[in-house]
C-alpha cells in the first residue's frame, strides 16, 4: 500500500519551530511568576495566548509567519524581564 503523493514536511519546518518557541517561552513566563509577580505574568501569559492561537490558525497556510510568531513571543518575554531590571 502506497501512500498518495502529498506536500512535502519539509515544507512545514517553519511551523515546527515557531510552535517550539511558543512552547519554550511558555515555560519562561511561568518561571517569570516568583520573580515579577501577577503584574509581570498575567499581560505576558494573555499575549502568548493570543499568539499561540495565530500560530495555530497560521500552521499549515502561512508557515513562515509562525516562526515570527514564536519570535515575537520571545521578544516579548526579554522585553518584560528587561524593564523589571
Amino acid at each position: 500500500m502506497t501512500l498518495p503523493p502529498g506536500r512535502d514536511i519539509r515544507s512545514y519546518r517553519a511551523s515546527f519551530l515557531g510552535i517550539g518557541l511558543l512552547a519554550c517561552t511558555a515555560f519562561l513566563i511561568f518561571g517569570t511568576w516568583p520573580l515579577y509577580g501577577a503584574a509581570g505574568a498575567l499581560p505576558l501569559f494573555a499575549l502568548w495566548l493570543v499568539l499561540l492561537v495565530l500560530g495555530c490558525r497560521w500552521f499549515a497556510s502561512r508557515p513562515s509567519r509562525v516562526l515570527v510568531v514564536g519570535a515575537l513571543a520571545m521578544l516579548a518575554w526579554l522585553a518584560v524581564v528587561l524593564a523589571h531590571r
